[in-house]
């Protein structure tokens, strides 16, 4: 009976760990010439959860990027910084159009739980958000997808 509780709860503690997702909150309305600020979170959105950037699951989500993608398909890198619980970093759009915001994390450990049946497998998050500046949302250049 012991043997099957703690079956149980390591799968239900694993099954919980791997619900959590990566996403950025910003304005989804800018101003040309006008800093923006971008944050990263990482937990359970749809429940409200936020894990702490100095926590042990947050800890080993720190190595991923964020983009952002001008209407003219321009690439520049926000350089992002640690807060209590999200990441935060700032663009200036340049531009009137639609920006495109890119978090991308597939520097991610590979986790082998064949010993759990659950196999080897590699966790990848990518996340996007728009922000139209100058107007009503356009559609952005080809790459803005990417």
């Amino acid at each position: 009976m012991k043997k099957i509780l703690l079956i149980l709860a390591l799968f239900l503690g694993t099954a919980n760990a791997f619900a959590h997702f990566m996403w950025i909150e910003t304005s989804p309305v800018g101003k040309s010439g006008q800093k923006q600020e971008v944050r990263v979170y990482f937990g359970e959105y749809t429940y409200g959860v936020e894990e702490k950037v100095n926590g042990e699951a947050f800890g080993k989500m720190k190595n991923f990027e964020v983009w952002a993608v001008g209407p003219d398909g321009q690439k520049s890198k926000i350089e992002v910084k640690p807060s209590e619980s999200y990441y935060s970093g700032w663009f200036t759009p340049k531009a009137n159009g639609t920006y495109t915001l890119l978090m991308n994390n597939n520097q991610i450990d590979v986790i082998d739980y064949t010993q759990y049946n659950f196999g080897i497998f590699k966790t990848h998050y990518h996340s996007t958000a728009k922000v139209a500046v100058g107007g009503a949302p356009t559609n952005g250049a080809s790459t803005n997808a990417e």
